[in-house]
């Protein structure tokens, strides 16, 4: 598929949501391809009833938007509004009931990105629905946390990173979805950060 934007038409991938690129390679379809967007082909039911599920498409929401590409995508949500609030960073879904039309209102001018330097990360929140801040991680604690969310992960497993798990998960940066928790701040790329992703 290709979507003409202006005078230009850029390529936009439609993918089966169980065939979704990892972060590596929507980067590089981004910039060696070309490729500035995809969409899910189908609907995609997200609810706190389906823990597998909901983590790894918040993976491929958050490893798009690292990527800089745009994300179109229907949705069936089964979440609470408190949830939504912490997701309004990622690329919402088509407005379909009032969760999606929450989602999608505070979308615009949210942001969540991260940027690594030697030894730290720096955090910037910049979600509508939060107080508006950054925040250091320096602690090999915390880094190893960060770490070890990209990918979702059981939190029986983070049993000697408890406190660092509850801060995260108090400021928004990763969600708990039944047993599974995963990172959702976005890894920024470039900068500057193109307007429409701010």
């Amino acid at each position: 598929m290709r979507v003409r934007d202006g005078l230009q038409e850029r390529p936009v991938l439609r993918l089966r949501v169980d065939a979704w690129p990892a972060a590596a390679e929507l980067a590089r379809l981004r910039d060696q391809d070309g490729v500035t967007g995809v969409e899910a082909a189908g609907r995609v039911r997200l609810g706190e009833d389906d823990p597998v599920g909901l983590a790894s498409w918040l993976v491929s929401l958050r490893d798009a938007a690292s990527a800089l590409m745009t994300v179109r995508w229907a949705g069936e949500l089964a979440l609470p509004p408190e949830l939504i609030t912490d997701l309004v960073h990622l690329a919402p879904p088509e407005p379909v009931g009032p969760a999606a039309k929450l989602w999608r209102d505070r979308h615009p001018g949210s942001g969540l990105y991260y940027r690594r330097g030697p030894g730290f990360i720096l955090i910037k929140d910049l979600r509508q629905s939060r107080t508006r801040m950054n925040i250091t991680l320096d602690d090999p604690a915390e880094l190893e946390l960060f770490e070890r969310i990209t990918q979702p992960v059981d939190a029986d497993e983070l049993t000697g990173l408890r406190t660092q798990l509850t801060e995260f998960l108090d400021a928004g940066l990763a969600h708990r979805t039944g047993p599974l928790v995963v990172g959702i701040a976005t890894h920024l790329r470039r900068w500057p950060i193109p307007h429409h992703h701010i």
